[in-house]
């Protein structure tokens, strides 16, 4: 019995004489994989713009086309719209000359840029700028020249002589053939927005 024992401390003792703590490889602590930076800050999404409508109502040279939103109706032929960076600009509507306050069809001229307009992305198609500084463009909804529509509904003018469109003198004399709008009205005749603003 007693030599069964020291035979088997011998054999302990051997197995372990070789595995010393300074030969126990030791595991190597873990380091996660860096991570890309582009993958902690993705490159920016450019926002999308939309292409201009086609076909858009107009025959003058545009400057440039631009996508905003519009946000108020001030009249007729007049809307603000706001862009990305909360910039305001006010738009005339080019081409065009609805009637204006106390003018029959103000407030129907009114109603209708507010139906078209008003809380939608719209294209601002620039043709340049008055003499008090504002921006006149063709303003376009789904595709929708506004300008273009209110002169077909027969509430605004085609505004002569500031403009040669064809197109749009076309779409004035089908109002008033049709008796569109403001034509309607025969006696008296209705009173361009221009020679109204001489007369107050």
């Amino acid at each position: 019995m007693q030599m069964r024992s020291c035979i088997t401390a011998s054999i302990l003792l051997v197995f372990f004489s070789g595995c010393t703590p300074t030969q126990i490889e030791q595991p190597s602590p873990f380091i996660p994989p860096a991570t890309p930076i582009a993958e902690l800050w993705p490159a920016p999404v450019a926002p999308l713009v939309s292409a201009p409508a086609e076909p858009v109502l107009y025959s003058q040279q545009i400057n440039k086309v631009w996508a905003e939103k519009c946000v108020r109706i001030v009249d007729g032929d007049t809307v603000l719209v706001l862009n990305a960076k909360h910039e305001m600009t006010r738009i005339c509507l080019a081409s065009i000359d609805a009637p204006e306050p106390k003018q029959p069809f103000s407030d129907a001229a009114r109603s209708a840029c507010g139906e078209l307009c008003p809380g939608k992305n719209c294209e601002i198609h620039e043709t340049g700028k008055d003499r008090f500084g504002r921006v006149l463009a063709f303003v376009v909804v789904d595709g929708v020249n506004v300008n273009a529509e209110l002169i077909r509904r027969g509430l605004a003018w085609h505004y002569r002589q500031f403009s040669k469109d064809s197109e749009l003198q076309q779409l004035e004399d089908s109002a008033r053939e049709s008796k569109a709008g403001l034509w309607s009205e025969s006696s008296p005749a209705p009173i361009p927005p221009w020679e109204f603003s001489q007369k107050k």
